[in-house]
């Protein structure tokens, strides 16, 4: 079982390498061609690195299989930006935090449908089935994004930027910038995308090997604990928008960190059902944060470098997702589940005061 999550862990580790690879071009990318011209082509590139994955798991060629999910990771990347972009350049300060919510929602309910259908169709027939069927769903998302930029500018307008309220939040950018806030910034935003990360690999786990409680039923908790995440996105939006980036952060992660220290009494079903129940409604409440942070911050540069500042930002966000699943798979291993939940709590409420720390310089 060990084992087994540290092969996933270096799994996810390869598409997170991929996007790691990527993410130094992605601010080329979307000044040359628009965030919906990016979007495009992050779609094609999944689309065809799922595709190749479906051709090459039933050869069992490492070397390959690696290189196709470096590629998906590529593929995201070029997808974060586009998006990233698209809020930063297009959407107005005021409602920024539910658009960034919206697109984490549309995220989410793809994460709370998809291990639903991957177990109804392996119950008929093979992963080869999943994958054929995630390129066509591939396909189709490329479809809808080409008909939609024939409807659309292709590249980013950005002559009403004094509507997306980047004037009145270039914070002393005409004195000096702040990087001792901006380094807090960034070690925040690591923690909290590093803490993201390893959601996948670290509740399951405390599901079977903790509350020794069947795969399927953990799969079934974990699906009931995302609906929670689906239905707090809006709110995460509204409470951005209204009361401020760095009440929603706190709130989000002060709650996680109460999850996962009721995580670590999960030798009982009940307490494990109610630790998955109380993250996803933390994790729900972060919907759309760090994208929207992004897109404020980036406002204290000038309008032609928004892009360098997203790629710094997500090439940070990136590197997380390949430090955290590793160390704490690794970790998992030799200290064991209710050790490294105390750990993420105790991260969790790190990032809180993090961010509250330089809250007041970035109108957070």
């Amino acid at each position: 079982e060990k084992k087994s999550f540290l092969d996933a862990a270096l799994a996810l580790t390869y598409i997170n390498l991929g996007s790691l690879l990527t993410d130094p071009f992605t601010g080329f990318l979307v000044k040359r061609f628009g965030s919906y011209g990016t979007n495009i082509l992050s779609l094609t590139i999944l689309s065809l690195s799922i595709y190749a994955l479906y051709l090459i798991l039933p050869l069992n060629i490492d070397s390959l299989l690696i290189l196709s999910l470096i590629l998906f990771g590529s593929g995201r990347s070029i997808w974060n930006m586009s998006r990233r972009y698209l809020i930063a350049t297009e959407v107005p300060r005021e409602i920024r935090g539910r658009a960034s919510s919206f697109i984490g929602a549309s995220e989410r309910i793809g994460l709370f449908i998809g291990p639903v259908l991957v177990g109804f169709i392996l119950s008929i027939w093979s992963y080869d089935v999943i994958y054929l069927l995630a390129f066509l769903l591939s396909l189709v998302a490329l479809i809808m994004s080409l008909i939609i930029s024939k409807r659309l500018t292709h590249e980013s307008n950005l002559s009403h930027i004094d509507k997306l309220g980047i004037r009145d939040l270039q914070i002393r950018s005409s004195e000096k910038i702040l990087w001792k806030e901006l380094i807090i910034l960034f070690v925040a935003m690591f923690i909290i995308q590093g803490i993201r990360s390893v959601r996948n690999l670290v509740l399951p786990s405390i599901g079977e090997n903790l509350a020794r409680l069947d795969k399927s039923y953990v799969s079934y908790l974990i699906g009931l604990s995302g609906l929670f995440d689906i239905l707090m996105a809006y709110p995460s939006g509204l409470l951005m928008d209204k009361r401020g980036r760095g009440v929603a952060v706190s709130l989000s992660f002060s709650i996680i960190a109460v999850a996962y220290m009721v995580l670590t009494a999960s030798k009982a079903p009940e307490i494990y059902v109610a630790g998955l129940m109380i993250y996803g409604l933390g994790n729900g409440l972060g919907a759309g944060t760090m994208i929207t942070i992004g897109s404020d911050v980036s406002s204290i540069v000038s309008k032609e470098k928004i892009h360098n500042f997203l790629v710094m930002w997500q090439t940070i966000s990136d590197l997380s997702t390949i430090v955290f699943p590793v160390a704490i798979g690794l970790a998992m291993t030799i200290l064991g589940a209710q050790l490294i939940c105390i750990v993420l709590a105790t991260l969790s409420i790190t990032a809180v005061v993090l961010i509250n720390t330089v809250r007041e310089e970035f109108y957070l």
